[in-house]
């Protein structure tokens, strides 16, 4: 699963050769500052988020030179409630990579908060059908978190199920995606975060 975006402000003060570090620093911070959202700290979580977007502002040529950069900034633009820019830049990477499951999930779960129901679930579909092997529950994984988006939490729980009984190796992140929150209190979500 690609890094949670809020702690790209990390990056700055990372070696810029050394991508596995960034991704653990990005992936753990990430994940604490997601749930310091969920913790109380909204404002301090929202500051970071608008720290990373400031980030990926001035390391725009990094940006574009970066599938993995872009996709964490098209989370970053959802994540601070700026649907229609998180929208846009997840069209351009799905006019890339039109294989990429999470580029379906993105532009779902930007779908769903545009109130544009009827993409959102078009989406979700093909999601959900993806019948492609060597996924390993990515499709399934995508489509629980534009399920989770549009409201269909028992949809978005059942498909966790199938993406984890498929391969997807998520256990340890459900709880820092944003995209999931409106799950987290749901006993059968927990009871999925656990090994």
């Amino acid at each position: 699963m690609e890094p949670v975006p809020f702690a790209f402000c990390l990056l700055p003060f990372l070696n810029p050769h050394d991508r596995q570090s960034q991704r653990r620093t990005t992936t753990r911070g990430g994940d604490r500052i997601g749930l310091h959202h969920d913790d109380g700290h909204a404002a301090e979580a929202g500051r970071l988020r608008e720290r990373a977007l400031a980030w990926f502002e001035r390391h725009r040529n990094a940006v574009h030179g970066s599938a993995w950069l872009q996709r964490a900034e098209a989370r970053a633009l959802g994540a601070t409630g700026r649907w229609v820019d998180a929208r846009r830049a997840w069209t351009m990477l799905y006019t890339a990579d039109p294989d990429e499951p999470a580029h379906l999930g993105g532009l779902g779960i930007a779908a769903a908060h545009l109130a544009d129901s009827l993409e959102a679930h078009r989406l979700l579909t093909l999601l959900r059908e993806d019948g492609r092997p060597w996924r390993f529950g990515e499709p399934r994984y995508q489509a629980a978190r534009v399920a989770a988006a549009l409201g269909r939490t028992n949809d978005a729980i059942a498909l966790l199920e199938d993406a984890i009984a498929e391969g997807a190796d998520v256990r340890h992140v459900l709880h820092a995606d944003p995209a999931l929150a409106p799950l987290r209190r749901d006993s059968r979500f927990v009871r999925l975060g656990r090994p």
